[in-house]
């Protein structure tokens, strides 16, 4: 029998660690961004574990990172040494992650620090708020810029006005192939 939304999304409302509020809307997103039921399934059987792991070990929701989802998957090695794991789980748990730090749930450590994390903050509040675009969108339109961000500015404060700065169309060709015709 082939996997449902609906079932994706009862197996996500089953949670009851630290992630319990947000499993739901994180199975909603991935309905929203019209990913298959099956791959929706697949993502939220270990989102569901590793909520009911981190209950367990006495994590909060704020302790989620990399170094954590790293610790849950070291921990899933069964008594004969193998790993047991859901198929795509690091990738399915990294997904989790981004989801939490879109949602602004938790937040990166690493990208608070620097200037490029508050512009970016802003033009994603834009493009949520006041373009009202999807979050597939918005997520490419963010990863786009925080590249030609860091690429310009790294981490030293961002000056717009700078007219010695690269345009944004200038760095476009280093984007690659993908991205379609350039006229």
């Amino acid at each position: 029998m082939e996997p449902t939304y609906s079932e994706a999304a009862a197996l996500a409302a089953t949670a009851s660690g630290p992630l319990t509020t947000y499993l739901t809307g994180f199975v909603s997103s991935l309905i929203d961004q019209s990913y298959s039921a099956r791959s929706v399934q697949h993502r939220a059987y270990p989102a569901v574990d590793f909520d009911r792991w981190m209950a367990f070990e006495r994590h909060r929701v704020e302790d989620v990172d990399e170094g954590l989802i790293d610790s849950y998957h070291r921990s899933r090695k069964s008594a004969s040494g193998r790993l047991k794991r859901w198929r795509n789980e690091l990738a399915a748990l990294h997904q989790l992650l981004a989801y939490l730090r879109v949602q602004g749930i938790i937040v990166d450590p690493a990208a608070v620090r620097t200037p490029v994390y508050g512009m970016l903050a802003a033009f994603e509040h834009h493009l949520v708020e006041r373009q009202g675009l999807a979050a597939s969108t918005v997520e490419t339109y963010l990863r786009h810029a925080r590249d030609f961000l860091v690429h310009r500015f790294g981490a030293d404060s961002i000056d717009l006005k700078d007219r010695r700065s690269p345009t944004p169309q200038s760095w476009l060709p280093n984007l690659g192939s993908d991205q379609g015709p350039t006229d």
